[in-house]
């Protein structure tokens, strides 16, 4: 199948592999394989294209590790010549494959020490605040305010806790807050909610994904679409406030 044959199927309106989607594509490969994912834009994918491939993200855990990190381990190439059909969306094979990703985790998962993943969640909201405040918008703090706000929590398994919630006011007095929603999700490791106070509309989640013992990724997402989330660093809070001004 060639870019043209695979676009038009995705999205008729925007026939292009690399087109905007809201959910997952079934790709069906000649021997009778089958993968769900996203295809995905990266630095490879015009030299790639020439030969007829293209990058692509499988659904799950290299979904979740790449939407953290935007590392190319996690992205593999499909050769366009092997495949057979393509399928989108593919609500069954997504639903299937969080289903059976969730119960191989479930299998997998140690039983977690909830006194530990407490302690671990209030620290790594607080750390997000500092590391904000005092690197990524340092050179900012002579017009904007800042000022951290204990808020207070109960969740499921780890209880009340404590941690603080972040108001960045700008100089026209409007407020970004920065606050605790969740120690945990059905797919991520914490949530935030960063928004504007008094405009429903600007509003996005900032997520939190354990990488491993030592290592956090925080992913900002505007919506629940693969292609609207991305991770959440200096140059993407920055990009933010900057269109929620405008």
């Amino acid at each position: 199948m060639t870019k043209d044959d695979i676009g038009k199927i995705i999205n008729p309106q925007y026939p292009g592999v690399y087109a905007p989607t809201t959910a997952a594509t079934k790709l069906i490969f000649k021997n009778g394989l089958e993968k769900v994912g996203y295809f995905q834009f990266t630095d490879k994918s015009p030299e790639l294209e020439k030969e007829n491939k293209f990058t692509f993200v499988e659904l799950g855990e290299s979904a979740q590790q790449y939407k953290a990190t935007r590392d190319i381990k996690y992205v593999i190439v499909i050769d366009g010549n092997e495949l057979s059909n393509v399928e989108y969306p593919s609500y069954t094979s997504e639903l299937l494959g969080k289903l059976d990703n969730l119960k191989k985790q479930h299998e997998q998962r140690e039983p977690t020490d909830w006194t530990l993943y407490k302690e671990r969640w209030i620290e790594s909201v607080n750390s997000l605040n500092s590391q904000i405040v005092y690197k990524w918008l340092i050179s900012y703090e002579t017009v904007i305010a800042f000022a951290f706000v204990p808020v207070v929590r109960d969740d499921a398994h780890i209880g009340p806790y404590a941690a603080m919630s972040l108001e960045m006011t700008l100089p026209d007095e409007r407020t970004i807050v920065l606050e605790p929603i969740s120690a945990f999700t059905t797919e991520y490791d914490g949530r935030l909610d960063l928004y504007m106070r008094g405009n429903i509309y600007k509003k996005v989640s900032v997520l939190r994904k354990i990488l491993d013992a030592d290592q956090i990724g925080w992913i900002l997402a505007r919506s629940n679409s693969f292609n609207d989330q991305q991770p959440f660093n200096k140059t993407s809070l920055e990009e933010i406030i900057f269109q929620w001004l405008q």
